[in-house]
């Protein structure tokens, strides 16, 4: 997976880790060839090795050679790694207004897979997302859900087939204007950094003024999480996310997706590794704070499935609409977090 998309609608890192890899292996292909150029060291004695000291057993070349062998190894298994999207040949000029408002999410016939040897995880799907649209797909792990959400977000291009915001092709709209319209809270979104929750908020718009991080970590409900912390928006935060929940994590990509201001949200499994009680308040509150934005949710669990317009099963491929599911109001009384928390107290 690309280091990519870390945060919704934030800059796409410039290198995944594919090219990472491919970069640090070639640089140890060539201390190989550096090291072979060696002159021969003298064979060591066969008295006692420890007269010549428990340093010298191997031979700094011949140490050198294991490592590259390794690496060589580490190089060919990363050639067989698929390809990721290419960058948009589109201008580099202009913003998300460039797309209008107003404008269908549609996927038309398409055909996808990370790995270019295998079949298609996706064959044939189509999908249309008005825009203000809530719509869920469940399917069981390996589905293709993930490959369904790295599509939309052109971690991943289509082998068949195209996805389309206004008619315009996803391929045809230069990468800024992609990542502000169209943002994804995720696995692959939710890598918290080790420095301070500014910095991760920033990642998603550099501009952003102190008030509108507080106001996106509020609408993520990290309100008081913030307030709780001895140094606000300074505080550091270890890599990965060591030092605070699963669900704060989510709910930090969450802020971050709202700092962006995407017109489309996608969730791919959010509330995956969560408890019950705990994926149904985030779910909640995910719902509640995407109020106005289009949302696809990719998910196997059914958490806030009663706050969408339609499902959609994933079976081989191809999605299929779940009959009889419960369609959300038009203009709810209350918030999805009110309706959520009345369900669970009732």
């Amino acid at each position: 997976m690309l280091l990519g998309a870390v945060a919704l609608a934030e800059p796409v890192l410039t290198l995944p880790d594919a090219a990472i890899a491919r970069r640090a292996a070639a640089g140890a292909t060539g201390r190989l060839a550096a090291v072979a150029a060696l002159p021969r060291p003298a064979a060591p004695s066969t008295g006692d090795a420890t007269a010549v000291g428990d340093d010298l057993t191997l031979p700094d070349a011949a140490i050198a050679r294991r490592a590259a062998a390794g690496a060589t190894g580490r190089l060919a298994a990363v050639a067989a790694l698929p390809r990721p999207a290419a960058p948009s040949a589109a201008p580099s000029t202009g913003d998300a207004a460039a797309v209008g408002d107003g404008l269908t999410l549609a996927v038309e016939h398409l055909a996808a897979a990370w790995d270019p040897g295998r079949g298609p995880a996706l064959r044939g799907l189509d999908l249309r997302l008005p825009p203000g649209r809530r719509v869920a797909v469940l399917g069981a792990s390996g589905s293709g859900k993930s490959t369904l959400a790295a599509v939309l977000v052109r971690m991943l291009d289509p082998r068949e087939g195209r996805v389309t915001l206004g008619g315009l092709d996803l391929r045809d709209l230069p990468d800024a204007v992609l990542r502000s319209t169209i943002g994804l809270v995720g696995d692959a979104a939710d890598h918290v950094f080790a420095t301070t929750v500014r910095q991760n908020l920033l990642l998603a718009r550099p501009a952003a003024t102190d008030d509108e991080l507080r106001a996106a970590l509020a609408g993520a409900r990290l309100g008081a999480w913030l307030g709780s912390l001895p140094e606000g928006l300074d505080s550091w935060l270890g890599e990965g996310g060591a030092t605070i929940s699963g669900g704060q994590r989510r709910r930090l990509a969450m802020a971050r997706a709202l700092l962006a201001g995407p017109r489309v949200l996608v969730l791919d499994e959010p509330t995956e590794g969560l408890d019950e009680q705990e994926a149904a308040a985030l779910m909640a509150d995910l719902l509640d704070a995407a109020a106005g934005r289009t949302v696809l949710l990719l998910t196997h669990r059914h958490d806030g499935l009663e706050h969408v317009d339609e499902v959609y099963d994933l079976v081989d491929g191809r999605l299929t609409a779940r009959a009889g599911a419960p369609a959300r109001p038009s203009a709810p009384p209350r918030s999805v977090r009110e309706a959520a928390t009345a369900a669970r107290c009732g």
